[in-house]
């Protein structure tokens, strides 16, 4: 099984997360905590509302997914 990386980036193409996951064939849960990049632990500084893309590479292949992260009022 090959390593896999997800990485989270804005609308910019900044990277603000990365995560080493399971590389194997299947179902696989991330919890990306939204915090800006830099936060101290324990406190809680969310990315703004606006459009993030996932990208999740498995050896020389890539899938991208984009997603909105929302104010919840």
């Amino acid at each position: 099984t090959e390593p896999a990386n997800l990485s989270i980036f804005d609308a910019k193409g900044t990277r603000l997360a990365g995560y080493k996951v399971d590389g194997a064939a299947g179902l696989h849960r991330v919890t990306w905590r939204l915090n800006q990049p830099n936060t101290k632990v324990g406190v809680f500084n969310p990315m703004p509302a606006g459009t993030y893309t996932a990208v999740l590479q498995v050896g020389d292949r890539k899938l991208q997914q984009t997603f909105p992260v929302e104010v919840d009022d």
